[in-house]
């Protein structure tokens, strides 16, 4: 089974768990224990960089089904692009990254709570353009195709700008999707080069379908 699959699956779990232990305790214990809180992650509770990938709004569906929609279709392909170790890679150290500039950049958000995998879905797309950057894809409600690149350049402007101007207070982590596109490009870029930098009888030989 692709792990793009498990990690969904485990998404989904989690999701459940969320929503039951809610329901039994009345109360949010199980999303702020696993959740990231800053201050919390910070005088110990380290878990919470990696965990709170896995939680979502348990009061919005819409939270958990976008990103797992848009993870699951970039990352099948990217998964057999780059390998289950790589792509693994990627996923949580663009997660973790992700919180690190949610903490940096965001001011007086130490005692906030962070849920989500958009930060690592965020990188699994960037990841997806990097590899295939001319790949034309369709963005609701825009009814023409736009290249990959361009979405992940456009998704840069929109993140930068909403984090600094958080113009629609909506409680969005914007400069966390920021930081998951960051830490992907450069882990790609790195890959890459190394990549590029092998003697060619060192290299296995490969090639994909568009």
């Amino acid at each position: 089974m692709r792990v793009t699959l498990i990690l969904v699956a485990l998404n989904v779990i989690i999701f459940i768990a969320q929503i039951t232990s809610a329901a039994v305790t009345e109360s949010m214990f199980f999303t702020e224990t696993f959740g990231l809180t800053p201050s919390r992650a910070l005088s110990g509770e380290v878990w919470q960089f990696v965990t709170y990938m896995f939680l979502h709004d348990p009061y919005n569906l819409y939270h958990i089904f976008i990103n797992m929609f848009v993870f699951m279709i970039f990352g099948v392909p990217l998964e057999e692009a780059l390998g289950t170790k790589k792509f693994l890679l990627l996923y949580f150290i663009s997660g973790i990254g992700s919180a690190l500039f949610f903490m940096g950049l965001s001011i007086g958000s130490f005692d906030s709570l962070l849920i989500g995998a958009s930060g690592a879905v965020y990188a699994i797309l960037t990841g997806y353009a990097f590899m295939y950057p001319n790949s034309r894809l369709i963005i609701f409600p825009i009814p023409y195709p736009i290249k990959a690149k361009y979405i992940v350049i456009g998704l840069i402007v929109i993140s930068i700008a909403l984090g600094i101007t958080n113009v629609f207070e909506d409680n969005v982590a914007y400069f966390g999707h920021l930081g998951g596109i960051v830490i992907a490009v450069i882990m790609l870029y790195i890959w890459t080069k190394a990549k590029k930098r092998r003697p060619i009888e060192e290299r296995a030989f490969e090639f994909f379908w568009e």
